[in-house]
């Protein structure tokens, strides 16, 4: 059995096609995350978002039909928003529902598969409880900052005003793109390498050890995890696996993906620690694993 092969025009095809789909979507986020910066006052951003902590992190979880919809192109968005104020449990689950809980998904996802409505309620459904009840465990930690890098946390601790007048907004606008460009930019190309390098296992090796549901729902979160594929265009790669993967192990890829690939976690770690993005990884697993067994008892 053949595990993995390193044909340079394979990386280069997987490597550059993960750029060319994720840097439309970091731009989006590079720009929205500067004019939150140069325009948006705190007050303003968090009075959108309710007291209570439930509600907030209901609310918070739409702003993916709001702001940019790939999973890549939140991760400076969420950023912006902590330093802001935004509770870290609710930039969570913002990070974790924004890629799924938005109209552009959600209508691919029903293109695809159309003739099973049930996979995009279900996809929808269960990463939005997904989301939430990671951002509520979050929500118990008794001190957010320490979740966040050092940076990040400094950050916090200075609020700063966006400037009164506009050549003074636009000097920060451009000068916040330039961070934000320059930093992303590193982790998507990190992310993508890694990739490129793991996506080289082949169908054939996954389809073989996915003998029963549970094995087939871990080999498809294993695949999402490798091939870092937007959320937007997911729906169609999943749909080349049915027949030989159950609607449950399906659905793993679909949920896991967004939330949590390579790409993805190399962008998360210009926000967060180690550690916490290993708990978060460790918490989404866990209950997409369950709600496999689950959708598999009733014949998902």
């Amino acid at each position: 059995m053949i595990f993995f092969s390193f044909p340079l025009s394979d990386y280069l095809t997987i490597f550059f096609s993960i750029l060319i789909e994720a840097i439309p979507f970091v731009t989006l986020g590079v720009i929205v995350s500067s004019l939150l910066t140069a325009f948006v006052k705190d007050e303003w951003l968090l009075k959108m978002i309710p007291k209570q902590k439930f509600l907030g992190h209901l609310v918070i979880a739409f702003f993916g039909c709001v702001f940019p919809v790939c999973e890549c192109g939140n991760v400076p968005v969420a950023r912006r928003l902590i330093e802001k104020g935004l509770p870290v449990s609710q930039a969570v689950t913002f990070l974790l529902a924004a890629p799924v809980i938005n109209p552009i998904v959600i209508i691919s996802t029903y293109i695809a598969f159309r003739f099973a409505p049930e996979v995009v309620v279900l996809r929808v459904a269960i990463s939005f409880v997904i989301a939430i009840v990671t951002g509520l465990v979050v929500s118990l930690h008794k001190h957010p900052e320490n979740l966040l890098t050092e940076s990040v946390a400094e950050a916090c601790h200075h609020h700063h005003e966006p400037p009164k007048f506009l050549n003074e907004k636009i000097s920060v606008f451009l000068g916040t793109v330039r961070h934000e460009v320059l930093e992303m930019t590193t982790a998507l190309l990190l992310g993508a390498t890694i990739a490129a390098i793991t996506t080289t296992l082949s169908r054939e090796t996954i389809v073989a050890i996915a003998q029963t549901p549970l094995l087939a729902t871990l080999a498809m979160m294993i695949l999402a995890l490798v091939m870092s594929i937007c959320s937007t265009v997911d729906a169609f790669v999943a749909l080349g696996y049915l027949g030989r993967f159950p609607v449950s192990a399906l659905l793993a890829f679909l949920i896991f993906g967004p939330m949590i690939d390579l790409r993805v976690i190399s962008m998360l770690k210009t926000t967060f620690r180690w550690k916490f993005i290993f708990m978060i990884v460790v918490l989404v697993s866990e209950m997409i694993i369950i709600s496999s067994i689950v959708l598999n008892f009733f014949g998902r």
